[in-house]
C-alpha cells in the first residue's frame, strides 16, 4: 500500500462500505420505497445481512437529508438515462442535434 492506486484499488473504507453502497445504489434504493418494498427486502438485495436494515434506512435517510440540503451529491455515473428517452427527445428535435429515422421509408 505504498502508492494511491494500490488504496484506491483496495476499494471504500471499511467504515464506510454501508455509506457507499447507498449513495451507488441510492436511485434504485429511492425506486425501491416508492413501490412500498420493505427494508429487510431493500438491505437483502443490497448484499448486506437482513439484520442490518435499521443501519441501511439510517443511512439512506442521511443521504437523502445530504442530497436535499446540497452539501452531498450523487455521482453522474450513478444516474440513470433511458437510451430511449434520449432518442425521442433527437428525433422531436428538442435538443441540438437531429436523428435520421432510417426505419422510416420517407427517409430512405
Amino acid at each position: 500500500m505504498n502508492t494511491l492506486k494500490d488504496l484506491i484499488a483496495q476499494g471504500p473504507d471499511e467504515r464506510y462500505v454501508v455509506k457507499a453502497k447507498v449513495i451507488e445504489q441510492f436511485n434504485d434504493i429511492d425506486t425501491a420505497r416508492d413501490l412500498m418494498r420493505t427494508w429487510p427486502d431493500i438491505t437483502e438485495a443490497l448484499g448486506f445481512e437482513r439484520g442490518k436494515w435499521k443501519q441501511i434506512s439510517a443511512c439512506f435517510r442521511r443521504v437523502k437529508s445530504g442530497i436535499a440540503s446540497g452539501k452531498l451529491k450523487i455521482p453522474d455515473s450513478t444516474k440513470r438515462k433511458r437510451v430511449d428517452d434520449v432518442f425521442e427527445q433527437r428525433k422531436q428535435g428538442k435538443s441540438g442535434s437531429r436523428v435520421i429515422d432510417l426505419d422510416d421509408p420517407s427517409n430512405q
